[in-house]
């Protein structure tokens, strides 16, 4: 799954999508340690200045994220050449991009024309600083200092039928989906220490946490052909009394 970090309710949380993507391994690529550090940089058109519609970020020129090695290597991170199947379009980062697994979309370098070694004290990057807040932490000095840019565990309902539960009572069935991390592995929405007892619950009326209705214990529908994938769930919602 990529997510954009700026996804939010201004863009009906659409900014996300799963796509297969294929390419050669980074470390395949370039010889790292798992201590070192590596800055991944891209092409990005420093002459134009960013002048977005309104409700739009303006975004700053540059375009590098730094990774520590180690965590480059669990992530199993990717410089992605095609993406279902077919060469990357343009604005997907054509001829080369970076993929990191369960990182935001900021993160995940398009148009990539460098990557270097670097150092942990070096600073952040241009990029690193200007989402940082919108990944979630501060801005700090070092790149050592940057917690990873996780996509959080999100969860989302497809669908809504009604049926019957197997006492008979009237009931509604979610089928949805799951996507980002549950905690700090990385492991994404099919780690077996999380996700297996995740519990999930449906807002019915908005500010008022007695009407936050607990669903049944989740069944995954299936499991991820690829970890970061997002993962299908169907569970079961009580209907409310009636006039609720």
């Amino acid at each position: 799954v990529m997510e954009c970090s700026g996804n939010g309710l201004a863009f009906a949380f659409g900014l996300l999508s799963c796509g297969q993507w294929q390419g050669v391994p980074l470390e395949h690529v370039v010889t790292f340690e798992d201590t070192d550090f590596v800055e991944v940089i891209g092409f990005d058109e420093e002459s134009r200045l960013s002048n977005p519609p309104p409700g739009f970020y303006k975004s700053g020129p540059g375009a590098s994220w730094i990774f520590s090695g180690k965590h480059l290597r669990s992530q199993n991170a990717l410089l992605a050449l095609s993406l279902a199947g077919q060469a990357l379009p343009a604005d997907n980062g054509h001829p080369c991009r970076l993929i990191v697994p369960g990182y935001f979309g900021c993160a995940n370098i398009k148009w990539v024309t460098e990557v270097k070694l670097c150092s942990g004290s070096d600073p952040p990057s241009a990029q690193m600083v200007e989402f940082a807040e919108r990944v979630g932490q501060s801005r700090l000095t070092t790149v050592a200092e940057y917690a990873r840019p996780l996509i959080p565990l999100a969860a989302a309902v497809c669908s809504v039928d009604e049926g019957f539960d197997a006492e008979g009572s009237k009931c509604l069935q979610l089928i949805g989906v799951l996507w980002g991390n549950c905690c700090e592995s990385g492991l994404g929405p099919g780690c077996p220490k999380c996700c297996s007892t995740l519990d999930l619950s449906v807002d019915i009326a908005p500010g008022s946490a007695a009407d936050c209705y607990p669903l049944s214990t989740l069944a995954y529908l299936e499991l991820p052909e690829q970890p970061h994938a997002w993962r299908r769930w169907r569970a079961t919602l009580v209907a409310p009394p009636p006039g609720q």
